[in-house]
């Protein structure tokens, strides 16, 4: 039972009702991805940060201030299986919602269950992009602060049954495919048309973009026209948008292992979508940054949270149609990103416990770079992402920097009609695909066995 220096009494129009109040900074709550301390609080953005805890109380609410609105997944495990959690329900929030705790909204993870044990995880399934600087295209997404949560009187805590094995973690970066976005939007999919070039997805307005070649890694993008959006689809995909659902997220359940995700709707590595989403930051600038959509948040990362290896989609905005990029530019500044992902993920090996320093040297966490399905081979909208070439000069410039390359090929899904969903990004079904082709992949390469199924 908490102790009753928990305990809050909670004015109702029913009356004075006795709660318990567990505050963000309690030692039994478990963090997993990027969170940065806001007082006793916990702030964050990125995609799938989630919260865990293991309670057997029969109520339960999270305490939230929003910047703008997100939503999030509330998955229950147990009692028979506290490691296997399923969906229980989604919350949507909104801003400047005061309340009894103030600032923070209050909202029901679950009411009315049985008082025995469970795995309760609260997982984000928006992205950092909030409608304000560095992101003008995106109607609602962004940051939050967690307060605590609230139960019932008399009721229990303990640190949560962990759903993934013990130094399996797997670190993704990419883009609106990465993201999610589109993918549990319902009306799809569309008649085929003829295969032809036209404007790709998400908040562009090529004609009036002036394209320039690119210089430096992290350089300004193109400029974007005021007030562009990708078409009358939008609004349906960021509705649609479902991290849990999306390719990195299901792999990682596969193999039973942790991820973080820095993924950004737009973000490339040398050039952003016409729309210049994020603003002037592309992804080597974006890479370390604890709150994607606060630049200035931070960019330290726990340091005893070191990736099993590193998982890339990026290009397809570096790509689209109207930027002047050659393979040879992308391919120089890709693996320079690379380096720097494989040198700060190394950094971050567990110290030993009498000396800070890393305990011994190691190999560095393998580096696979993905490309598709969307302006790939199979894309009935056209085909201006060169996977294969791409490849080539990512091996041929890694082997030069004593780096090694794994590609994860997803091209041709878009031949199959349901793979496709809202905006010409990947269905539910065709992430579980994405996944299903990079599991054998990343198994082999990194020598796991024994996944579920």
């Amino acid at each position: 039972m908490l102790p009753r220096s928990h305990m809050r009494a909670l004015v109702t129009p029913e009356g004075i009702s006795p709660v318990i109040l567990v505050p963000a900074s309690s030692p039994l709550l478990h963090y997993s991805g990027r969170f940065v301390g806001h007082g006793s609080a916990r702030r964050f953005d990125w995609p799938g940060v989630s919260i865990l805890f293991r309670s057997s109380t029969t109520s339960a609410s999270i305490l939230l201030n929003e910047t703008r609105t997100n939503r999030y997944a509330v998955l229950l495990s147990g009692p028979d299986n506290l490691t296997r959690y399923r969906r229980h329900r989604e919350i949507l929030t909104s801003a400047g919602r005061k309340t009894a705790w103030g600032h923070y909204g209050s909202y029901e993870l679950f009411s009315g269950l049985s008082a025995e044990p469970r795995g309760v995880m609260v997982l984000k399934l928006t992205e950092a992009c909030g409608a304000r600087p560095p992101c003008d295209w995106c109607p609602s997404f962004g940051a939050a602060i967690f307060g605590g949560l609230i139960f019932d009187e008399g009721s229990d805590l303990s640190e949560a049954a962990l759903p993934w094995r013990e130094g399996r973690r797997l670190a993704f970066y990419g883009d609106s495919i990465t993201v999610g976005w589109g993918a549990g939007r319902a009306d799809r999919p569309q008649p085929r048309a003829p295969m032809r070039q036209i404007d790709p997805p998400r908040c562009l307005h090529l004609a009036a973009a002036a394209a320039r070649p690119p210089s430096l890694i992290g350089s300004a993008p193109l400029p974007r026209p005021a007030g562009v959006r990708g078409g009358g689809d939008d609004r349906a995909c960021d509705d649609g948008e479902d991290h849990s659902a999306a390719w990195g997220v299901v792999l990682s359940r596969m193999l039973e292992a942790e991820f973080h995700s820095v993924a950004w709707s737009g973000i490339g590595v040398l050039l952003n979508d016409a729309a210049d989403s994020p603003q002037n930051r592309t992804m080597p600038r974006m890479a370390r940054s604890v709150l994607g959509g606060v630049p200035g948040a931070g960019d330290v990362l726990p340091a005893s949270w070191r990736p099993s290896a590193l998982l890339v989609h990026l290009g397809t905005n570096d790509f689209t149609p109207g930027h002047e990029m050659s393979v040879a530019s992308f391919a120089a500044a890709y693996v320079e990103l690379l380096l720097n992902l494989t040198a700060e993920a190394d950094s971050r090996r567990p110290a030993s416990k009498v000396s800070p320093a890393p305990v011994t040297a190691a190999e560095p966490p393998p580096v696979f770079a993905a490309c598709g399905p969307m302006g790939t081979r199979g894309d009935h909208r056209g085909e201006y992402f060169p996977c294969s070439d791409i490849w080539d000069a990512l091996a041929a410039l890694g082997a030069q920097r004593a780096l090694r390359i794994h590609p994860l090929d997803f091209q041709r899904l878009y031949e199959v009609d349901a793979n496709v969903g809202g905006c010409n990004h990947p269905s539910v079904q065709g992430q579980q695909r994405m996944a299903e082709i990079a599991r054998p992949v990343v198994e082999r390469v990194l020598g796991w066995s024994e996944s579920i199924t």
